[in-house]
C-alpha cells in the first residue's frame, strides 16, 4: 500500500470517529426539540433547552479532552510554551540578551534578531 492510500484511510478513520462522537451529541437535543411541538410538552422544552445549552461543553469534553491525539498535541504545546517563556524570563531577569543560549539556529532566517531566537521544533 502506498502512502496516499494510508493517508486516505487515516483521514477516513478520523472522520468516522468524529462523526460517531458528534452526531449523538448534536442529534439527541434535536430529538427533544421535535418532541416539544406543542405547549403541553413543557418537560421536552426544558430538556431541549438544557441539552442545547450543554452542547458546546459536550463537544469540548468528548472531542477535545477525551481525545488522545488532542491531549498529546496540547502537552507538546505547553512544553514549547514553558521553554519559550523560561528563555524570555532569563533574558528579562538579567537584562542581557546574551544570557539565553540558542540550541539550534534557523538557517533560513537572515533577520537581525535571528541570533536571539531558539528553534524549538525538536522539542
Amino acid at each position: 500500500m502506498d502512502d496516499t492510500a494510508e493517508d486516505w484511510e487515516n483521514v477516513m478513520r478520523l472522520t468516522a470517529k468524529a462523526v460517531a462522537v458528534l452526531l449523538p451529541i448534536l442529534g439527541i437535543s434535536w430529538i427533544f426539540g421535535v418532541l416539544a411541538v406543542n405547549t403541553h410538552s413543557l418537560v421536552f422544552l426544558y430538556i431541549f433547552a438544557i441539552f442545547n445549552s450543554l452542547q458546546g461543553f459536550f463537544v469540548f469534553l468528548f472531542h477535545c479532552l477525551l481525545n488522545s491525539e488532542v491531549r498529546a498535541a496540547f502537552k507538546h504545546k505547553t512544553k514549547v510554551w514553558s521553554l519559550t517563556s523560561s528563555s524570555i524570563r532569563n533574558i528579562n531577569i538579567n537584562g542581557n540578551k546574551d544570557c539565553a543560549i540558542p540550541t539550534k539556529m534557523n538557517t533560513w532566517d537572515k533577520s537581525d534578531n535571528s541570533a536571539n531566537r531558539i528553534d524549538l521544533s525538536a522539542v
